[in-house]
């Protein structure tokens, strides 16, 4: 009776974890399954005081001899393309060799500056048009980032995208902090939050398991010291 009391409960709390495990790899896959890229704006910093932007007069030309354009509100952004995955994204992994496309919602003046984190990193070959900055294919290694510097003219807006990988999961970074909880610390609450219920709700029986859990432990640590003595 002790036995079969026991395993029916630990058979009820397994089976909630299994299925609590399901619901969170359905929604959650891990990572060493699939490839994944993250964008990130990191620094987005208008080159001109707040003061010197109510200033109509005041404008800033950009070129050679300073007269191909003039900015009114230029700003400096820095957009980072990570490879947070555990497995490499090859050229292969965009479709029919379609370039990512970053859509900053403002003019891009230039791109400055394209910064790999890895030396060993082919340098990727990027364009703009309009709004748009495009990535094309190119080797990205697992945990390798791809920093792009670019000259607005304006305000960077809500960055939106096209993405033509194919099997890779692409969206905005998350932070960490809020979106790491982990699989396993789910299903603990899950199972903590069953036994919380069944003790509120069968507290007699809950205080029996308990008395047959106790009296079952110290049969089992009665027969292995037997048994450690008979050896």
């Amino acid at each position: 009776m002790v036995v079969s009391t026991v395993a029916a409960v630990v058979g009820t709390i397994f089976g909630i974890i299994a299925v609590g495990w399901a619901i969170y790899t359905y929604w959650f896959p891990p990572r060493f399954t699939r490839k994944r890229m993250e964008y990130e704006l990191e620094i987005s910093t208008p080159l001109l005081h707040e003061s010197a932007q109510a200033d109509n007069n005041l404008i800033v030309k950009y070129g050679r001899r300073y007269g191909r354009r003039v900015l009114r509100d230029p700003h400096i952004v820095r957009i980072r393309i990570s490879n947070t995955g555990r497995r490499e994204i090859r050229s292969g992994d965009f479709d029919q060799g379609t370039p990512l496309q970053l859509d900053v919602g403002v003019k891009i003046v230039t791109l400055l500056r394209v910064i790999c984190s890895l030396n060993t990193m082919p340098d990727p070959k990027a364009s703009i048009n309009d709004r748009r900055l495009s990535v094309f294919p190119s080797l990205i290694p697992h945990h390798a980032s791809i920093y792009f510097v670019i000259l607005l003219d304006g305000p960077c807006g809500e960055i939106t995208y096209k993405s033509p990988l194919t099997d890779v999961s692409f969206g905005v970074r998350k932070d960490r902090r809020l979106s790491g909880t982990s699989g396993l610390r789910i299903v603990t609450y899950l199972a903590i939050a069953f036994i919380v219920w069944w003790v509120i709700q069968q507290p007699a029986s809950a205080s029996h398991l308990v008395h047959n859990i106790g009296v079952l432990l110290s049969q089992a640590a009665h027969g292995l010291s037997n048994f450690v003595a008979s050896i």
